[in-house]
């Protein structure tokens, strides 16, 4: 079925080309011209009735589809959405009937048995609280297919968001008038937190009992320093035990401090009072992994398996390890300390949710999300080692909650802001050029200083590609358009 749109259009400038089109194919969805299922004009044929060229044309179906009025199959073309997907025109529910909501497909990249187990939970929860939504998992093993999109995509790689530019992601704040009152925590207007992952000590009590080195009770950066030197020291000199591996990334050392080096990186111009402290930040921060040269990055899994067959008393990892210990050793499990960076506060990684804008079930996806950031799905990522999106989730025994003495019971450990890189250019910048320079500083002995300033020289020559690579893109597109 291919209605036509009206030939005969008022003669206004091709600024207008867009509005025009996009208001002609809506109220003919709204008043019952264009039909669910309708196959919309070729985007040549929208060029000719419109009189405009095919960027207006590409913008404005573009806005269709992020309203939900219209989707796109590949290489097929453009089609009116079901009724129910335009919240205008929807007309209620007869009253002796139900709603009936389509499935939706959630890809995730956690699929450990124990990851699988836990999102089998969550989805049995949902059945229960909501009789209207139907989700199934997909569980990445393959590469993603561009012609049958996901609606919904766990990140599960905390740090490689270049992955969310593998779908064209939606605008979910664009669905709240006021997202805080909603109950809905945002990273980006496309990305939303699941739950956040940290810098965390794992140790076993037995073996710093049989060896009598102290339990960790440390609740600063200074105090921590201090019990990781007293404990290195006596590790060192061991005759059966070694020094303790990491799989930690040093940037992470840095708290809050990280996100001002990154805005200073990419600034043009930075006070240079500044460089002066974050100098001091980062000595601190790979100060001891320098002296005992801990775990290059390669030798991680190696320490994690020396940690678990008890020949060092502990191991500096990610929270996400939890469920990796728990598949390995089921017989014996570590405990868990924090990890606090230079600024006192405990590191976080955001573990994004987004949404694609190609999905048919945009209202079922948000709904989606919105469960699992509600407070049952929170705790039960916290009883599995995760850190939920707010601290009350945590619970008591969690290990982000530590006796507070001078308040009399429990007090919540101070995180930082999450790690999120909101662009691809902030992703390399943090990652592939800074990041290594402090790798550089803790296993080849550069120092900070050196550090630093090759990360500002190579960040702004990175820049200035980029921007390059983009200006001949424009060019080339809008030759392609306008020739």
């Amino acid at each position: 079925m291919n209605t036509e749109l009206p030939n005969e259009i008022p003669a206004l400038n091709k600024d207008a080309a867009g509005a025009r089109i996009v208001r002609a194919i809506r109220d003919g969805i709204r008043n019952g011209v264009l039909q669910s299922g309708t196959k919309l004009q070729s985007e040549k044929a929208l060029t000719r009735i419109y009189g405009c060229n095919v960027y207006h044309v590409r913008q404005a179906l573009q806005q269709l589809k992020e309203s939900g009025l219209i989707y796109s199959v590949p290489k097929v073309g453009a089609f009116v959405a079901a009724p129910e997907m335009d919240s205008a025109a929807a007309p209620l529910p007869a009253a002796a009937g139900l709603p009936v909501s389509g499935a939706i497909r959630c890809r995730t990249g956690s699929n450990s048995p124990a990851q699988r187990q836990l999102w089998k939970q969550l989805l049995d929860e949902l059945s229960d609280r909501n009789h209207f939504l139907q989700v199934t998992m997909d569980y990445e093993t393959a590469e993603l297919d561009r012609d049958g999109l996901p609606d919904v995509r766990e990140c599960s790689s905390p740090l490689a968001l270049y992955q969310q530019s593998e779908m064209p992601l939606l605008n979910v704040r664009n669905f709240f008038v006021d997202a805080a009152a909603a109950g809905m925590e945002f990273l980006s207007d496309c990305a939303l937190p699941f739950y956040y992952s940290g810098n965390v000590l794992f140790y076993n009590r037995e073996l710093l009992a049989k060896e009598r080195l102290p339990l960790p009770e440390y609740r600063d950066f200074a105090g921590q320093s201090a019990y990781l030197e007293e404990l290195l020291d006596v590790l060192e000199k061991h005759p059966a035990l070694t020094l303790p591996g990491s799989n930690q990334q040093p940037l992470l050392r840095l708290g809050n401090v990280f996100n001002r080096i990154l805005d200073a990186l990419i600034a043009p111009e930075v006070n240079p009072g500044d460089w002066d402290e974050f100098a001091d930040a980062c000595e601190k921060a790979v100060a001891i992994r320098r002296r005992f040269r801990i775990s290059p990055p390669k030798q991680a899994n190696a320490n994690i398996h020396a940690f678990l067959a008890g020949k060092t008393p502990f191991f500096l990892g990610f929270s996400s390890d939890i469920i990796q210990f728990r598949q390995l050793y089921s017989e014996w499990q570590p405990e868990i300390y924090p990890y606090f960076s230079v600024d006192d506060s405990c590191s976080t990684v955001a573990v994004p949710l987004v949404v694609s804008r190609e999905s048919r079930q945009v209202i079922e996806s948000i709904r989606f999300l919105q469960f699992l950031q509600s407070e049952s799905p929170q705790r039960h990522l916290a009883e599995q080692g995760m850190i939920p999106l707010h601290p009350e989730f945590c619970g008591a025994g969690h290990y982000l909650v530590q006796t507070d003495a001078a308040a009399g019971g429990l007090a919540a450990v101070q995180r930082a802001r999450p790690l999120f890189f909101q662009t691809p250019e902030e992703h390399y910048i943090g990652l592939n050029i800074f990041n290594i320079e402090l790798w550089e500083c803790i296993l080849n002995g550069r120092s900070v200083r050196a550090a630093l300033n090759n990360s500002r020289c190579f960040a702004q020559a990175y820049l200035h590609l980029q921007l390059d690579r983009q200006t001949m893109n424009e060019r080339q597109e809008s030759m392609r358009l306008y020739n």
